[in-house]
């Protein structure tokens, strides 16, 4: 009833959109979902998994993670929004579309996070595309609408490669199971990986095309290309749930079909493809990030190395699960940090370009902290929860022996470090670019705030019950990955 419930919310915000306090209604809905997925977290926790919809819907400890970073992020997102869209001078006709939108796009990504069966998993990954396409072009100028076709031609070309390979995995089984719909139901293709009731060579044909879809939405190089364009011309709010979000639910999508697999005994190809395409990801990421001149695109390639480093811990599976689950939540709220506090700096200066922003400690102290903190956090710097998941990503690379992933991956890191520290500490330091106080108001700067104590708090204590779900992902849900 839990699941149920938690997708109907956002469903009914899509309606709330057309009321005069839409963006309150958003508030409550999204905290009432935000409470719904602490409770399914607390069910998850006591049964291991629960079920809905005759078995098509469910959530084991990978699903509430999900859901736990969807729900809190959107909530924190609709917080921001209010003053965010004031500050930009948004009309009523256009914040409704706002919120209609959002509210559609959370519902997709809680329906991948909470499909058993693939085949509604790759309409929750679709609807997430052709949602966000119009968030992505929200502001109607050259650079968004560019920004958004791009987005929406190769995201959907990747998607159709994933369907692809979902319907390969049908067949790989639907010999042994039957010609239902249920054979695509995740539960059913694990009992029938273990069982060797799989056709091995479609599976992995399989994998091959789900990799290649859903990295497409994941960011992955090379299949990447979309990712600077959309994080830096949509909303910051929205950019925030893009990085923070939707990436992982690409990420999640990924290692259920690599764990199906994995199951069948062939462990290899899945770890093999995902270090290779992981490291090749933070190498890449390092390299574009230094010669960057618009600050947004610059933690979209930020999101492009950690989504690597998702992909390639996983491929040392282990304790790699454990820390890539880990580092998924940590970046979340990272990343979400850092687009606000620079979307505050948007609001404030009107201009994304690095070099036109000087001294913003001087000109807006308050965001100048926050920015950089969220800097240091984002580029691994202790005492930051992103230094504790990255430390386990290494120390897990060296123990399995993946000396030559671990070897590109800190030259990946070492470059991002170099290039985010350069071209933040211009911005921040230095004779103002701007003159007089161009601080944003106390509301906008209270969800970095939040974020930034989150990402601290992260960083030195983990509270037992994210320490059982990741451990319950590692050990029982992605154990053939």
């Amino acid at each position: 009833m839990e699941l149920i419930v938690l997708l109907f919310i956002p469903l009914l915000g899509m309606v709330a959109s057309f009321l005069p306090k839409r963006e309150y209604a958003f508030l409550v809905l999204s905290g009432i979902d935000l409470g719904i997925g602490v409770e399914i977290c607390r069910k998850v926790l006591e049964e291991g998994r629960i079920f809905a919809l005759s078995n098509y819907l469910f959530a084991d400890s990978l699903s509430v993670l999900l859901i736990l970073i969807i729900t809190v992020l959107s909530f924190l997102a609709g917080i921001y929004s209010i003053p965010y869209l004031s500050a930009e001078n948004v009309n009523e006709k256009a914040k409704s579309k706002f919120y209609f939108l959002i509210n559609a796009f959370i519902f997709s990504m809680l329906l991948t996070a909470v499909s058993n069966n693939l085949g509604i998993l790759w309409v929750g990954i679709e609807a997430t595309t052709l949602s966000t396409a119009f968030l992505v072009s929200f502001y109607k100028n050259p650079p968004s609408l560019e920004a958004g076709w791009k987005y929406l031609i190769i995201c959907s070309v990747g998607i159709a490669f994933a369907l692809f390979g979902i319907v390969i995995l049908f067949f790989s089984v639907a010999p042994y199971l039957g010609y239902e719909a249920d054979v695509l139901n995740w539960t059913n293709l694990m009992s029938a990986a273990t069982s060797n009731k799989i056709n091995i060579n479609l599976a992995k044909l399989a994998f091959a095309f789900a990799l290649i879809g859903f990295g497409t939405k994941m960011g992955l190089a090379p299949m990447h290309t979309w990712l600077p364009d959309a994080h830096s011309q949509a909303p910051s709010p929205v950019s925030a749930l893009l990085s923070g979000v939707l990436l992982n639910c690409a990420a999640a999508s990924i290692l259920r079909i690599g764990n199906v697999l994995g199951a069948t005994g062939e462990k290899e190809i899945v770890s093999n493809l995902l270090i290779f395409f992981g490291t090749l990801s933070v190498f890449l990421a390092g390299l574009f990030l230094l010669k960057q001149k618009d600050y947004k695109r610059m933690f979209a390639f930020s999101s492009m190395e950690h989504m690597g480093l998702i992909a390639m811990s996983s491929g040392f599976g282990g304790m790699g699960i454990f820390a890539a689950m880990f580092h998924m939540l940590n970046h979340a709220f990272t990343k979400s940090l850092l687009f606000m506090s620079a979307g505050n700096v948007l609001c404030s200066l009107h201009t994304r370009e690095i070099e036109k922003i000087r001294g913003l400690f001087k000109t807006m102290p308050i965001t100048a902290f926050l920015l950089g903190l969220g800097t240091l956090a984002i580029t691994g710097t202790p005492p930051f929860n992103i230094f504790s998941s990255e430390f386990l990503i290494i120390t897990s690379g060296f123990v399995t022996h993946h000396l030559w992933a671990v070897g590109i991956a800190l030259a990946g890191l070492t470059m991002v470090f170099a290039g985010l520290g350069f071209h933040v500490t211009k911005m921040l330091f230095g004779e103002p670019s701007f003159e007089g106080n161009r601080e944003v108001s106390f509301i906008q700067l209270l969800t970095p705030v939040i974020l930034l104590i989150i990402v601290l708090v992260g960083g030195i204590y983990m509270c037992q019950p994210v320490e059982e779900l990741l451990n319950d992902i590692q050990n029982n849900v992605l154990r053939f990955v």
